[in-house]
This record gives structure tokens, sequence and C-alpha cells, in this order.
């Protein structure tokens, strides 16, 4: 330090203070200045109106839109209800038909179950009127018995017994062989009864009538039987 300097110093008074050791203090946080309260701006009527009626025609729109849905709803339901009565009186027809049906089928069964005693009397009636029609005709008879006598002789002969009128439709008799022709009143016309040494065959016609009654009255029981299990 210079001379200068130093006289300097000498004659500047210093306060004397005591030294203080440690953190240094902070200053408190400066306050935020409190922001001033917005002036209002006056609105222009125009621009008043015009948002009136924006909010209006806004109102009016989703008035709209909701009616328009509530609308078609609506309609849909009447529309439904509509076609629900319509196809009422058709589900009922149907109904009504389709018990009819079943009702008819089951009234056809049952007619032709108790027709069916019926129907085996008219074809053992038929059956008797075409055999017994064409019985005694000559040639039917011949016919019958050349086909019994040849059973009987491969069998070792027999006597067949036919009714008189149809013996005299076979004279002059051929050459018999191991068969013989026997008038007897007890066969009818067209039929004939085969007796042989190991047991005979009933071929007059009555006999085989009845036995095919007997068929058909024994199928008609089976067949009742089965529909009743």
């Amino acid at each position: 330090m210079n001379a200068l300097a130093a006289d300097i110093l000498r004659g500047m008074e210093v306060e004397r203070q005591p030294l203080r050791v440690g953190r240094a203090r902070t200053s408190p946080a400066t306050a935020q200045p409190v922001p001033a309260a917005p002036v209002p701006v006056p609105l222009d009527p125009e621009a008043i109106e015009e948002l009136r009626r924006e909010a209006q025609h806004a109102g009016y729109e989703e008035g709209r839109r909701q009616g328009l849905g509530a609308a078609a709803t609506e309609r849909a339901a009447a529309v439904e209800r509509a076609v629900s009565e319509a196809l009422a009186p058709l589900r009922k027809q149907q109904e009504q038909l389709t018990s009819l049906v079943e009702g008819l089928s089951t009234a056809m069964h049952d007619c032709l179950r108790a027709a069916e005693d019926d129907m085996v009397a008219l074809c053992f009636d038929a059956v008797c009127r075409m055999v017994g029609e064409a019985a005694p005709q000559p040639e039917a008879v011949r016919s019958e018995l050349r086909a019994r006598a040849v059973r009987a002789a491969s069998d070792g002969g027999a006597e067949i017994h036919v009714h008189p009128q149809d013996l005299e439709l076979l004279e002059p008799q051929p050459e018999r062989g191991p068969v013989r022709y026997v008038a007897d009143p007890q066969v009818a016309l067209g039929g004939c009864i085969v007796r042989q040494a190991g047991g005979g065959l009933d071929a007059r016609l009555e006999t085989m009538l009845a036995t095919f009654k007997a068929v058909l009255l024994s199928a008609r029981a089976r067949r009742v039987g089965e529909a009743q299990s």
C-alpha cells in the first residue's frame, strides 16, 4: 500500500461491529401484486340478439330431433300392433285347420278300421259270386276233376266223390286207372271229395269258401290285435 492510500484510510471513521459466523438469512418472499378486477366491457345489442337467436335455434333443433325420434318409435310400435292384430285371425284359422286335419286323419283311420269288417264280408261275397258262377260250368268241373285225378294218381290212387250231375259230365269216363269217380249227392255241384288210403281232401266249393272266409277273418283279427298293442 502506498503512502497516499494509508493517509486516506486513517482519516476515515470505521464503525466497529461484531463478526457473525453462520448462515446468511434469506429475505422474505416478495408479495405478488393482486391483479386488478377486469373492467366489464359493454355488449353490443346486436351481439346479444345474435346469441339469443343461436340459443333459440339450438333448442329448436334439439327439440325437433327428440320429437322425430319419439315419433319414429311410436310409429314403429303402431305398425307392430297393427301387424299383430292383422295376423291374429290368420293364426287362429291356421290352428283350426291344423286341428281339423289332425281330426280328419284320426277319423279316416277309425272309419277304415271300422269298415274293415264290411270290406272283408264284401270281398268274401265277391269271391263267392265269381267262384259260384264259374263252378257249375262243365269246363270248370272237368278241369278241376282232372287236376285232382292227376294228384290222386301220383299219390297211389283214390276215390273222387262228385255230385251225380257232375259225374254225368264225365261220361263216357276215360280210363280210370288208379282213380275212381263216385256219385255222391252230399257233394255240391262243382265240388269234390278226394278219399285216399292215407287220408282225404275236401275240395268242395263250400269248404274252400269257408276256408277262405276263415283266412280273411283271421287276418282281420290279427290286424286288430296289432293296432291295440
